[in-house]
């Protein structure tokens, strides 16, 4: 995978989420590796579930990408559901502006932390659960 300026500057720069998280399985967790050893540790780490849905944030781009992890969507382990969630489409089916500040809308105060894979996923599992509080119009 090539990587341009922007990759290089805003992901790869924050793989590391140590100095921002207080959430412990946040800071333990780290990977860089080509894509045989993230595959590898990712199915590792993933077989601790039992059932596993996939949500996110930017769906075009992040379930396409998870799913070439493991060689297309019909590699993915067993435990994933096949059908992701759009966190932007839970957000417009409670009519909440999609480009709503997702940490503000959770709750949290880590401004600094952008672009940074688990720290992202986190503030996007805390929306999902408090859209799942709210009632579709």
């Amino acid at each position: 995978m090539q990587c341009n300026d922007w990759i290089k500057e805003n992901v790869l720069a924050n793989l590391n989420l140590e100095a921002y998280s207080n959430n412990q399985s946040l800071k333990d967790w780290k990977i860089k590796g080509n894509s045989a050893q993230i595959k590898e540790a990712l199915t590792t780490w993933l077989a601790q579930f039992d059932k596993i849905k996939m949500v996110s944030d930017c769906l075009a781009y992040d379930w396409v990408l998870f799913c070439e992890i493991f060689g297309g969507a019909f590699g993915i382990p067993e435990n994933i559901h096949y059908i992701p969630v759009y966190i932007c489409t839970m957000f417009e089916d409670r009519d909440i502006d999609p480009d709503i500040n997702r940490e503000e809308f959770a709750d949290l105060k880590n401004g600094s932390i952008k672009h940074n894979a688990l720290w992202d996923a986190f503030v996007i599992m805390e929306c999902y659960y408090r859209l799942k509080k709210i009632t579709i119009k």
